[in-house]
């Protein structure tokens, strides 16, 4: 039986996204451990900017654990750094997720000891973050 749970909840700070975040990559660490799932960069997914208006009074993010990304093979930068981060952990990378801001538009990408590795921009992201 395969379940479809959705989470709504509303970040106020960059505490409270960078907690978030770090739930999706909890939750991406297991999934990497308990299915047959490639490593992010052989599983032929791609940066996909979500359609949502960013600019907008309460923009929505809809974040997705590394399942649903692989299964849609498209992602932004929250999905596709929280599955690059947790596949780093699990092989033991000291991995961190790491939030920019421009503007109102925020990026997420991760820290690791070689430095910062950006998933989006070497899945097809183009231009500024």
């Amino acid at each position: 039986m395969r379940v479809q749970i959705r989470i709504h909840t509303t970040a106020h700070s960059r505490r409270d996204l960078l907690f978030e975040l770090n739930r999706l990559v909890d939750l991406n660490r297991w999934i990497y451990r308990t299915r047959s799932l490639p490593p992010l960069y052989q599983a032929g997914v791609r940066y996909r900017r979500e359609t949502e208006d960013y600019m907008a009074a309460k923009p929505v993010e809809d974040w997705q654990a590394v399942d649903v990304l692989y299964k849609n093979g498209f992602g932004d930068c929250e999905d596709l750094a929280a599955a690059r981060c947790a596949e780093l952990r699990n092989a033991d990378v000291p991995a961190t997720i790491r939030l920019t801001r421009r503007g109102r538009i925020w990026h997420v990408t991760v820290r690791t000891p070689a430095g910062v590795e950006d998933p989006s921009r070497k899945l097809g992201m183009k231009g500024a973050a």
